[in-house]
């Protein structure tokens, strides 16, 4: 169930939304270091807007998290049910990702760096 913003958000809550962040941002900047498709990658992060497309990505991923209330579930019993909502959650965003190609094609992460986090979540 989504509980709503007006409650106070727990502090574990809250550090666990924090790190998840900046871990998946750190990951999506390694991918796009590692990527060769991308001449070079602090050109593409500084003047081609690489992180807002990364930031938005991200957006995607954790309201994903938020709405399948993975914030609200500290432990999950079953490795395969974390699994199978965490393939859900990429899946969706690179739905979302892909809608918003269509009305902002300048927005889209390249898709070698995209590929290769989703192949090695976590």
């Amino acid at each position: 169930m989504i509980s709503s913003f007006s409650i106070v958000v727990p502090v574990r809550v809250f550090t666990l939304f924090l790190t998840e962040t900046g871990l998946l941002f750190v990951s999506y900047l390694a991918a796009i270091y590692a990527d060769p498709d991308i001449g070079d990658a602090g050109v593409f992060l500084q003047f081609d807007g690489g992180i807002l497309r990364i930031g938005i990505l991200i957006l995607f991923v954790v309201s994903g998290l938020y709405f399948s209330s993975l914030y609200g579930q500290f432990r999950i019993r079953r490795g395969l049910t974390l699994f199978q909502s965490l393939c859900l959650i990429f899946g969706a965003a690179f739905l979302g990702e892909t809608l918003l190609d269509y009305f902002s094609p300048g927005l889209l992460v390249p898709p070698r760096a995209s590929f290769f986090l989703a192949c090695h979540p976590r």
